[in-house]
C-alpha cells in the first residue's frame, strides 16, 4: 500500500513537475526553498492554500520563460513539432485582454452564445432526468412491459391485462426469466399509529415483481413466494416514506404497522431510484396473490405486467411468444378475448410517454435558437475582423502565417464559447429552478435535480459545436486578408464580407420565421384547448378522498353512514351549496368497463361512475331524458351519457332499457336517465361513454371521493373541510384536498409547460433576429458611409441615397421571410399532433408572423437609416 503524503510535505507530483527543467546542480537548492515556503504557508494559511501556491510555482518553474529564483535553465528536450506549436496560454491571455478592451463586444458575444447554449442545456437537463438517463436497474435493457394489443376504429391501442390472461401467459410463455403483475388501479391505504393519519399510495404486486427489476433493497429484503404463508402480511416501504415517517430507522424491519386497520410487517425498504420506472409515487408495496376466482376472469383488465427477458431473447421473439399465448386465449375465451392480441415494449422505450415527442419539439426549438445565436456571432466576428484589418495586415507583414492568424482567432472564439457555456449553464440552472415551481407533477422531480456531469458535458459539446459554426469561416476570412490589409482603403467596404453577413441574416431570419410560426400555432392551440367546455362546471368545486378501511367500515351500510355524516357536516359550512360522493374524480382516474345492452351481443366500453344523489347538480351536468337518482332506489339503476345511448340504441331513447354489467350474462341494470356527455381524461379528447350507477345500492365501484360546491373560493374552505371530516372520524384522512379546477388544469399542465418553454425560445429567437437585422443595416450604412457622402455631395437626396444603399438589406429580409415561410410550410406535418382545432398550415398564422418580422425589420432599418440620412458630406469627404 502506498504511503500517504505527510501534512507538511508538498504534493509529490508537483515536486516532480517543479524539477522537470531544473539543472542537477540547482534542483536541490530550488526545491528546498519551495519546500520551506510550502511549510510556512501550510502553517499560516492551511494545506489547501499552500498546495495551490506550490502547484503555481511548479508550473512556473517548469514552463515559464523567466522563472523566479532561478538562474539559466537547461532547455526542455521536446519533439520539434511540439516546439513549433503556437503558445496556447499566450493566445488565451491575448484573447482575454482583447475582450477586456472591447467590453461591449464581449458582453454581446457571451450573452448571445449563453442564450443559445442555455436553452439547449435546460432542455437536455430535464430530458436527461426523464428520458435519457440510464435506468438504475441491473441489465435494464432486458426489462419490458407486456400489454394487451387490439385495433379499434382503425387505430392500434393497448390496454392492461386481465388476471386470467396473466396466469395463462405466465404459464405458456418461454421468453421471460421473470414475469410479474401489479394492480394498475390506484389503491390507497391509511397509515395510522405513527403520528397524524396519512393516506399512502400502495401497489399490490405478485411474488416475482422485485425479481424482475433485480434491485437490492436499502434495508431488509423484498417480497417472495414464501410470504403467502406468513401470519401477518409483509410490506416493503419506499425510501421516502421510510425517511419521512420512520426517520430512516434501520431497525424498522420486523416492525408491525397499521394500514387501514390491518397489521403489516415491514420486511424491507426500496431505494428512491427504484421508483424511476416502477411507480415514482408509490409509498409501499404489498403482496398480491391471483386467486382461482380471479384466474378465471379474462374480461376485467386491471393488471400491469413487467417482465425480464431471458439472456439472448430479443424483443421480437418475446412479442411472438406472447402473441402465441394471446391467440390461445382468444380461441378459448372468445367472449372476452375476441380480436385481441399482445405486445411487448421495453421499459426504456416507454419512459416519458407523451413527453418524448414534446422533448423532440423543444430540442428542435432550442437548436434553432443556438443556430440563430451562432449566426449573430459569426456576423459580429466578420465585422470585428474588418475592424482589426490593420492589425492582421501588420502581423502578416511581420511574418505571421495565415495558419498562425487563424489559430489565434479560433482561440479567441474558443474563449468566447467557454465563457458563453459557463454563463449558459448558470442561466439554464436558474431557469430550470424557477420552472420547477410551475412544472407539472410528472416533471417536478426532474427540474429539482441538481446540475450533473451529463449537463456539463452537453454544454461543453455545444460550446465546441458553436466554435465550428460561428468561428471557422470568419477566422478563415480574416486570416486570408494577408498584406492587403495594410494598404487597402476602400470606400464601399468589402463586398464579399457584406455578402457573407447578408447570407447569415437570411439564415437566421428563416430560422426565426419557422420557430415563430410553430410557436404561434402551438400557443393558439393551447388557448383553444383552455376554452373547451368539459361538459361539467369545475369552477367553485373542491374535492378530496376518504378512506374506509374494512376493519372500521366493513359493509355497505357502514360506508353509507360515514358519507351521510360527512355530508351533513360539510353542508353546515357557510358557503357550501352542494355535496356528493363519486368513485372517480373527473380528469383524475379513468378505467374502462364493458356493458352489453339487453338482447344484443355488442360490448359498449364506458367509464363506470358510482355517484350519490345530487352529484349531477354538484357538477352541473344536464339531464337530457328520464330522471336523476334519488335516496330511495330499491334496485340497481343507472344513467348513461348521450354517446353511450347512441352506441347502444342509436337514436332511440335509453330510458327503461337494461344493460348487462361486464358480459352478456352479467347483472342487469335498468336505465332511468340520460345526461350530456362530459370529458373525463383530457380537454383534447373526444367524449367517451360513461355509465353512472347510484351509490344508494351496493355497487362494484364504491364512492371514495367527495365533491363540494361552494360559493366561496375553494381554497378558503380547506381548513373547515378538514375539521368537519375529523369531527366525524378523528382517524379519517382528508387526502388530496384540492380544487377541481386544479385537477382539470393538470390535464394540460405538461402542454402548458412545454409550450411555455417553446414560446420562450421563440421570443429569444425573435430578439436575436432583431439584433441580427439591426446589425446588418448598421453594418451596411457604416461600410458605405463614404459612398453616401459622395452621392450627397453630388446632389443626391438623402432618402434616395439611403434607399439605394439599403436595397441589398431589404432583399435579404425578403429572402429570409420567404425561405422561412416555405420551411415552416414544409415541416408543418411535424406539428399536426400538437395542434388542436387548427391546421398547421393556417394562412392567418403565416401572415401574422411575416407581418411581425417585417415590421421588426422596418424598425431595425429605420434607426441606422435615420443616422445615415444625417451624414455631413463635407466631413465624410474630408476623411476619404
Amino acid at each position: 500500500m502506498k504511503d500517504r503524503v505527510a501534512d507538511d510535505e508538498p504534493p509529490r507530483w508537483a515536486t516532480r513537475v517543479a524539477g522537470l527543467r531544473l539543472p542537477a546542480d540547482r534542483r536541490e537548492f530550488v526545491l528546498g526553498d519551495l519546500d520551506e515556503e510550502f511549510k510556512d504557508r501550510s502553517t499560516a494559511r492551511g494545506r489547501r492554500d499552500a498546495t495551490r501556491w506550490y502547484w503555481r510555482q511548479a508550473w512556473r518553474t517548469a514552463f515559464g520563460r523567466h522563472p523566479r529564483l532561478l538562474g539559466p535553465l537547461t532547455p526542455l528536450v521536446l519533439p520539434r513539432r511540439l516546439l513549433a506549436m503556437p503558445p496556447l496560454m499566450h493566445d488565451i491571455r491575448y484573447a482575454l485582454r482583447g475582450l477586456r478592451r472591447q467590453p461591449g463586444f464581449a458582453v454581446a458575444a457571451v450573452l448571445t452564445l449563453a442564450l443559445g447554449i442555455g436553452a439547449n442545456a435546460a432542455v437536455f437537463r430535464v430530458a436527461w432526468q426523464v428520458i435519457l438517463r440510464p435506468l438504475p436497474y441491473p441489465k435494464a435493457d432486458r426489462l419490458v412491459r407486456v400489454w394487451v394489443d387490439y385495433r379499434r376504429g382503425g387505430r392500434e391501442l393497448t390496454n392492461v391485462v386481465a388476471p386470467g390472461n396473466f396466469v395463462d401467459w405466465q404459464r405458456d410463455t418461454h421468453a421471460f426469466a421473470a414475469f410479474a403483475a401489479y394492480n394498475g388501479l390506484r389503491y390507497t391505504m391509511d397509515l395510522i399509529g405513527t403520528g397524524d393519519p396519512a393516506q399512502l399510495d400502495v401497489r399490490t404486486v405478485t411474488a416475482d415483481y422485485f425479481a424482475v427489476f433485480g434491485m437490492a433493497p436499502l434495508v431488509g429484503r423484498t417480497l417472495g413466494a414464501a410470504d403467502a404463508h406468513l401470519d401477518v402480511s409483509p410490506a416493503v416501504l419506499s425510501e421516502g416514506l421510510w425517511r419521512q415517517r420512520f426517520g430512516g430507522d434501520p431497525h424498522v424491519v420486523g416492525r408491525t404497522i397499521q394500514l387501514s386497520g390491518d397489521p403489516y410487517t415491514v420486511v424491507g425498504v426500496m431505494p428512491a431510484a427504484f421508483g424511476v420506472a416502477a411507480g415514482s409515487t408509490i409509498d409501499a408495496w404489498l403482496g398480491m396473490a391471483i386467486l382461482p376466482a380471479e384466474a378465471a376472469n379474462h374480461g376485467g383488465h386491471y393488471l400491469g405486467i413487467v417482465a425480464r427477458l431471458k439472456p439472448g431473447v430479443t424483443v421480437d421473439q418475446a412479442i411472438a411468444d406472447v402473441r402465441a399465448a394471446a391467440r390461445r386465449d382468444s380461441l378459448l375465451f372468445p367472449d372476452s378475448n375476441k380480436d385481441t392480441s399482445a405486445t411487448v415494449v421495453t421499459l426504456d422505450a416507454e419512459r416519458g410517454g407523451t413527453l418524448r415527442s414534446a422533448f423532440v419539439l423543444l430540442a428542435g426549438a432550442a437548436g434553432f435558437v443556438l443556430l440563430i445565436a451562432c449566426a449573430n456571432l459569426a456576423s459580429l466576428q466578420l465585422a470585428r475582423g474588418l475592424a482589426r484589418a490593420r492589425e492582421f495586415g501588420i502581423r502578416a507583414a511581420l511574418g505571421a502565417s495565415r495558419t498562425r492568424l487563424m489559430v489565434q482567432l479560433l482561440v479567441e472564439s474558443a474563449v468566447i464559447a467557454a465563457l458563453g457555456a459557463a454563463v449558459g449553464v448558470a442561466l439554464s440552472s436558474g431557469s430550470v429552478g424557477v420552472l420547477g415551481h410551475v412544472a407539472p407533477q410528472s416533471l417536478r422531480a426532474s427540474t429539482a435535480a441538481g446540475l450533473d456531469r451529463a449537463t456539463l458535458a452537453c454544454a461543453a459539446g455545444l460550446a465546441l459545436l458553436s466554435v465550428v459554426l460561428f468561428a471557422i469561416a470568419p477566422a478563415w476570412r480574416a486570416a486570408s486578408g494577408g498584406g492587403r490589409w495594410t494598404t487597402q482603403r476602400a470606400v464601399t467596404g468589402d463586398r464579399r464580407m457584406a455578402g457573407a453577413r447578408t447570407v447569415l441574416v437570411i439564415g437566421q431570419l428563416a430560422l426565426a420565421v419557422m420557430l415563430l410560426v410553430s410557436a404561434t400555432l402551438l400557443v393558439t392551440s393551447l388557448s383553444r384547448v383552455m376554452r373547451v367546455d368539459p361538459g361539467f362546471d369545475p369552477s367553485g368545486v373542491l374535492t378530496f378522498d376518504l378512506s374506509m378501511p374494512g376493519t372500521r367500515y366493513p359493509d355497505f351500510d357502514a360506508r353509507r353512514q360515514l358519507f351521510d355524516h360527512v355530508f351533513r357536516e360539510l353542508t353546515a359550512i357557510p358557503g357550501v351549496t352542494a355535496v356528493c360522493g363519486i368513485n372517480a374524480i373527473p380528469f383524475d382516474q379513468a378505467f374502462n368497463m364493458t356493458y352489453v345492452p339487453e338482447g344484443q351481443t355488442v360490448q359498449v366500453g364506458a367509464y363506470p361512475r358510482t355517484v350519490t344523489p345530487g352529484c349531477f347538480d354538484t357538477l352541473r351536468v344536464r339531464l337530457l331524458a328520464g330522471r336523476l337518482f334519488t335516496d330511495h332506489e330499491s334496485t340497481r339503476v343507472g344513467i348513461v351519457t348521450a354517446r353511450f345511448a347512441h352506441i347502444a340504441w342509436g337514436d332511440a331513447s335509453p330510458v327503461g332499457r337494461r344493460v348487462h354489467l361486464g358480459l352478456a350474462n352479467g347483472d342487469l341494470i335498468e336505465i332511468v336517465g340520460e345526461v350530456n356527455d362530459s370529458l373525463q381524461t383530457s380537454l383534447e379528447a373526444q367524449a367517451y361513454p360513461q355509465f353512472y350507477e347510484t351509490a344508494s345500492t351496493p355497487s362494484a365501484f364504491r364512492p371514495t371521493s367527495v365533491l363540494v360546491r361552494t360559493a366561496l373560493p375553494p381554497a378558503s374552505l380547506f381548513s373547515a373541510v378538514r375539521a368537519a371530516v375529523r369531527r366525524v372520524d378523528g382517524d379519517q384522512t382528508v387526502a388530496r384536498l384540492r380544487s377541481l379546477d386544479t385537477v382539470v388544469g393538470s390535464s394540460v399542465a405538461e402542454r402548458q409547460f412545454d409550450l411555455g418553454l417553446f414560446a420562450g425560445f421563440a421570443i429569444i429567437a425573435l430578439l436575436l433576429s432583431a439584433v441580427g437585422i439591426y446589425g446588418l443595416f448598421a453594418h451596411v450604412v457604416a461600410q458605405r458611409r463614404p459612398e453616401i457622402g459622395i452621392r450627397m455631395a453630388l446632389g443626391a437626396r438623402p432618402a434616395t441615397v439611403v434607399g439605394l444603399i439599403l436595397r441589398r438589406a431589404w432583399i435579404a429580409v425578403g429572402l429570409g421571410l420567404t425561405i422561412g415561410l416555405v420551411g415552416a410550410y414544409t415541416t408543418s406535418g411535424l406539428l399536426r399532433r400538437f395542434t388542436f382545432q387548427l391546421s398547421p398550415t393556417d394562412p392567418r398564422v403565416y401572415v401574422a408572423v411575416a407581418t411581425t418580422l417585417g415590421t421588426l425589420a422596418i424598425i431595425a432599418a429605420w434607426i441606422p437609416s435615420r443616422r445615415a440620412a444625417r451624414v455631413d458630406p463635407v466631413a465624410v469627404l474630408r476623411n476619404v
